[in-house]
């Protein structure tokens, strides 16, 4: 059942690829894709950086070269990727009900935790809508804690290999180095649901610190890169994105606990609109008094449970302690909102760091949801068995009823694909199809015996830029992952935007002088920007028509191939 529901996640897509946000998956041919993962120093972003969060990535970028060379595009990669991040979800949550120590209706309990797991609220506001590095999350945290329980219960070698053999291949899991303690954390937690704390409090440490140690010996080729600039990266963050606390005071502002409990309206954007269109296609239906009505059923079978034990009725041990540990995280997770807000906030300033921890809903959504999946799967385990007293065919009939509710109609989009957002008047679509000239210049770029750089214009400080393609698309400059060349892209590095700034704002004719302190050899026009949906310039210059107007007027710099709407300038050799 839970591989033919899965499959859903193939009907999404529209085009060659879904591509936006901050999910960037390879729109190249496959022997471009390891060029950006290998090294810990990249000199294809800016004028080079640290490239250690890529460094975890390289197992499954490999896995798309290799099956590239088998005559697997990666378009058809990307649907297969899609298809696994779902049903490993899925499938996890059903192997982790089983192994927790409920007492009967074991596979009942699994298998509604699993179809809320996959089908929930959060997923249609955050994670499968916004895209990023989180789906991956999504799936492997859940997979990994059914192994290293497993692990833990058997002793046996198979389980300790499965679980560092999805590690390896799930890196890009840990860009986000906030998922490493996230993980070990729920490990621990879920280890002593299944025991006895007093008699297996040892057992359970020793083993567990074992397993840490192993782990992060035998990922230190990643972690120990990952961690030496992490630091400095997070201390940075309010000069290269913005400040952390106004994003967590955006991330803040509809997480009260009615909508936590719900797990619904968490986010500010949902139900929000810019330029006269939402910024979420199917969040007015959610306004609605039916599907308000129908957003109480999930925290009501959640807790039922507990509203039980209330009146004297026994709860297991484990099911309570779950309680505690939701309502835990919903306190973190509602970030800077009242009540006691200002305790979050306070960290923030004392300790930078923690700006990673600056949009809290959005990490701590994957652990809310196991959680809930769990507690809704025996929720309806009790329903049932409170309606059964009063026939099989009512309690069945309310029970199906119910889980179609929340399961099906409340996130209907994640069924239907409206999740992938499919464009609009404020923000291009998801669905990607790349246009041919590119695969054309980067064969005639990449064929260069020369060592240079090329410069990519426009930039944009938001990395993301909009384009005109046929189904329009956002995605950060497609050239990274199509060229093999370096490049200069849109970035926060001052200097490697001062050509572009002297070519959009000073009229500068001698531009050249610096490009060539950069090593930029080429500059590479996108006459492809759709500028009306995304506004990246500034000032009067509104339209990519005076960059090339300017780029006309330069000294040392001439025209030296176009594609389609490409357009390759070259500095002369004399100015190089």
């Amino acid at each position: 059942m839970l591989a033919a529901v899965s499959s859903v996640t193939v009907l999404w897509f529209r085009q060659d690829y879904i591509n936006g946000g901050d999910f960037m998956f390879p729109m190249a041919p496959t022997d471009n894709i390891l060029v950006n993962y290998y090294h810990i120093w990249t000199d294809k972003w800016g004028l080079g950086l640290v490239n250690s969060r890529a460094i975890p990535q390289l197992p499954l970028m490999a896995l798309l070269t290799l099956a590239g060379h088998l005559g697997i595009s990666t378009a058809i990669a990307e649907r297969i990727l899609f298809y696994l991040i779902s049903f490993t979800s899925g499938l996890s949550i059903f192997y982790l009900v089983l192994i927790l120590p409920f007492n009967e209706h074991k596979k009942t309990i699994a298998s509604f935790a699993a179809l809320f797991y996959m089908f929930n609220p959060f997923n249609i506001i955050f994670y499968w809508h916004i895209l990023d590095g989180m789906i991956f999350v999504y799936a492997l945290i859940p997979a990994l804690l059914v192994l290293y329980l497993q692990w833990f219960s058997t002793r046996k070698i198979v389980y300790a290999l499965l679980f560092f053999i999805v590690t390896f291949f799930g890196g890009y899991t840990f860009s986000n180095p906030l998922v490493i303690p996230m993980l070990w954390i729920v490990l621990l937690f879920f280890n002593f649901l299944i025991v006895d704390f007093k008699e297996k409090k040892t057992e359970v440490l020793k083993f567990y610190f074992t397993a840490a140690i192993l782990w992060s010996l035998l990922n230190s080729w990643w972690l120990v890169p990952l961690f030496g600039s992490i630091f400095d990266e997070y201390a940075g963050l309010s000069v290269t994105i913005g400040s952390p606390w106004d994003t967590l005071t955006a991330f803040s502002d509809n997480t009260s606990f009615l909508n936590l409990f719900r797990l619904s309206d968490l986010y500010w954007a949902f139900g929000d609109s810019t330029m006269g269109a939402p910024y979420y296609n199917y969040a007015n239906i959610y306004k609605s008094g039916l599907f308000k009505a129908i957003s109480f059923i999930l925290p009501i079978i959640v807790f039922l449970p507990l509203i039980k034990y209330l009146f004297k009725d026994k709860l297991p041990r484990f099911i309570l302690l779950l309680y505690g540990v939701t309502l835990c995280l919903f306190f973190f997770a509602k970030g800077n909102h009242p009540p006691f807000g200002e305790i979050l906030y306070s960290f923030l300033f004392k300790l930078p760091f923690l700006s990673a921890f600056r949009a809290p809903i959005h990490k701590l959504g994957v652990l809310i949801s196991i959680c809930y999946a769990v507690l809704f799967g025996y929720g309806m385990s009790i329903l049932y068995g409170m309606l059964k007293k009063a026939g099989n065919t009512l309690a069945f009939i309310t029970v199906f009823i119910i889980s179609s509710l929340v399961i099906v109609v409340y996130p209907y989009p994640l069924w239907t694909g409206e999740v992938i957002h499919d464009g609009g008047k404020n923000y291009p679509s998801f669905h990607v199809s790349v246009p041919e000239y590119y695969s054309n210049a980067a064969e005639w770029l990449n064929s260069k015996s020369e060592y240079s750089r090329f410069y990519s214009l426009p930039q944009s400080p938001t990395f993301n830029v909009a384009y005109d393609w046929e189904h329009g698309a956002i995605v950060g400059d497609p050239s990274f992952n199509i060229f093999s060349k370096p490049g200069v892209y849109s970035t926060v590095d001052t200097m490697a935007q001062l050509p572009y700034r002297l070519l959009r704002d000073e009229d500068e004719k001698n531009i050249y002088k610096v490009l060539r302190l950069q090593g930029v050899k080429h500059i590479l026009l996108h006459k492809d920007v759709n500028d009306e949906l995304w506004d990246i310039f500034t000032g009067k210059y509104k339209s990519v028509n005076h960059l090339e107007s300017a780029l006309n007027d330069q000294k040392e710099i001439g025209l030296a191939k176009e594609f389609g709407k490409l357009k390759f300038y070259k500095l002369n050799d004399n100015a190089f």
